[in-house]
């Protein structure tokens, strides 16, 4: 009986230890999520200033061009124009990064009376504009979603088993044997969500019948079931 009531604590400690493993990296993400949606806010912002300013204001063109690369990798697929026509032009570009190449050309157009124009201008500064109000929408509905998985014990106890599955990415990321955009898509991947989901299931239904049953009786059970 003594070994059976070990097995049972070691089972619960085992569950709340995922699940507390769960919890750092909910907070952890969250935490990276929010200092997003602050640092897209803040481009914003100066895209507005340097618009009202109608591209005099060289401060804040120089400031969103110093952050132009992490802005553009903030953006992921959201900041991708699968083809673009520029201003004037008669052909189509493909796979366009927003960031990296209409803020140059907004920069172009408001100071060249030749080339720009008002109307011009401004549509590619809603364009500018529009895909940082997707990215910060969806950084919103991010939180949010991490917010209510705080307060879900099943939720925080997948996302512990798939940290430790993905330990292995994590450590060869680490250590520079795996490119950070590769190891974001394997963290991001269906896949690795739908395979962590599933040992999750598992495991913690195997830890409460291990908690009400105790390992021996669940073992002896499965053996006569299963195995003999």
């Amino acid at each position: 009986m003594e070994v059976d009531l070990d097995s049972r604590i070691i089972a619960g400690g085992i569950i709340v230890a995922i699940s507390l493993i769960g919890l750092y990296r909910v907070l952890s993400h969250r935490s990276d999520i929010t200092k997003q949606l602050g640092f897209a806010e803040e481009y914003l912002s100066q895209l507005g200033k340097y618009a009202e300013s109608g591209g005099k204001d060289e401060t804040a063109y120089e400031w969103m061009t110093r952050h132009s690369n992490k802005m553009q990798n903030d953006l992921g697929h959201q900041g991708i124009f699968a083809s673009y026509k520029p201003p004037g032009a008669n052909y189509l570009l493909k796979n366009v990064p927003i960031i990296l190449n209409l803020l140059p050309q907004l920069h172009t157009l408001a100071n060249d009376e030749w080339l720009g124009g008002r109307p011009v201008t401004a549509d590619v500064y809603t364009t500018i504009g529009d895909a940082l109000l997707r990215h910060i929408g969806t950084q919103e509905a991010l939180i949010n979603q991490l917010g209510r998985a705080i307060r879900n014990p099943l939720t925080l106890f997948r996302h512990g088993i798939e940290a430790i599955l993905l330990m292995p990415f994590y450590l060869l990321q680490s250590f520079g044997l795996l490119s950070d955009s590769t190891g974001q898509r394997v963290h991001g991947s269906k896949l690795a969500k739908i395979f962590s989901g599933i040992v999750a299931l598992i495991s913690f239904l195997s830890g409460l019948i291990t908690i009400f049953m105790g390992w021996e009786v669940f073992s002896n059970i499965i053996i006569e079931k299963f195995l003999r």
